[in-house]
């Protein structure tokens, strides 16, 4: 796909990266969501979702320049396309559902030096779309989210008699973590399954 000054001379080439459902994506689509992603990884360093999909620095220190001029290799930056892939895919299947930003996540969020000007209101779509993911991230699959039955925690008493006080909380909420990880986990494989993706490189 080409882009046309107003003189008739070719500005650049774009390029096909991946299709999720009717939806194309394009190299300047994924170059834009690099742009949201930096200023959400700034906004929110801790984000869960990140984390969960691999976007969060620990696991993509730098994020690619998929800039027109840059001549991206996409062979090379296919685990980061794979990541990217399935947070799209997150967002399209909760796109289909009714989901608010709770303002009160907003108040503790500090936009200096992150590239983002004016009100939540007056952000780009795709960085509020990142918001209303962490959102339904956080509501599910957050340690606050998770609970333990009263057997769990007996079972877990049990078979840890000598931890006690706050050793034992701590591994409560340990347990929680990891049973949050592995139904976001499970949660991303099926979203997987049922929005198709076809990869044009």
């Amino acid at each position: 796909m080409c882009t046309w000054a107003k003189t008739g001379k070719l500005v650049f080439s774009d390029q096909a990266v991946f299709k999720v459902e009717e939806r194309v994506f394009l190299l300047s689509d994924v170059h834009k969501l690099g742009a949201a992603f930096q200023q959400f990884r700034c906004l929110v360093p801790d984000s869960l979702i990140f984390n969960n999909v691999g976007l969060d620095k620990t696991n993509t220190p730098e994020l690619p320049d998929f800039s027109q001029a840059g001549g991206v290799d996409l062979q090379e930056e296919s685990l980061y396309l794979s990541r990217v892939l399935k947070l799209i895919k997150l967002e399209v299947f909760i796109g289909k559902q009714s989901l608010d930003i709770d303002k009160n996540t907003l108040k503790g969020i500090k936009t200096e030096g992150c590239g983002v000007l004016g009100p939540y209101e007056a952000w780009p779509k795709d960085l509020k779309e990142l918001f209303r993911l962490e959102g339904f991230w956080n509501d599910r699959f957050s340690l606050e989210a998770m609970k333990l039955s009263d057997k769990d925690i007996e079972e877990l008493k049990l078979k840890n008699p000598k931890v006690k006080g706050s050793g034992f909380t701590k591994m409560l909420d340990e347990e929680k973590m990891k049973r949050g990880r592995e139904s976001a986990q499970s949660f991303m494989k099926t979203v997987d399954k049922q929005l198709g993706h076809e990869l044009f490189y």
